[in-house]
């Protein structure tokens, strides 16, 4: 049986009552008889289906447990190499600027090389 909030609004009588969706709407207020009382949303509903991702991680984890074997060898080559390369290539510029002098690495923070 569902949950509803009714609210008066010229007294401001808040109450929470249970009904039957054949039940008809209460109309009159209980504490003042005014005519003015109606159903009112204070909170969403909110539905949770276990299993379901709820976070990026969870979708994450989720994508890679479907993925094949094979086609996650791969992708992980893949990412590795692209690190790698990278890797490289900031090593060989710190190595670059390494063995510049001084007055070198100083232009080379002024005008980029």
């Amino acid at each position: 049986m569902p949950t509803y909030d009714y609210e008066c609004s010229e007294c401001g009588h808040l109450e929470e009552m249970f009904q039957k969706f054949s039940e008809k709407e209460v109309n009159t207020c209980p504490e003042c008889a005014s005519s003015t009382y109606g159903r009112v949303i204070l909170q969403a509903p909110f539905s949770f289906v276990k299993g379901e991702p709820t976070t990026v991680q969870h979708l994450a984890d989720r994508n890679t447990q479907k993925m094949g074997h094979y086609e996650l060898q791969d992708r992980r080559k893949a990412d590795n190499m692209d690190v790698h390369k990278k890797n490289k290539e900031a090593n060989a510029i710190r190595n670059k600027i390494n063995k510049m002098t001084p007055q070198q690495k100083r232009n080379y923070i002024e005008n980029g090389d």
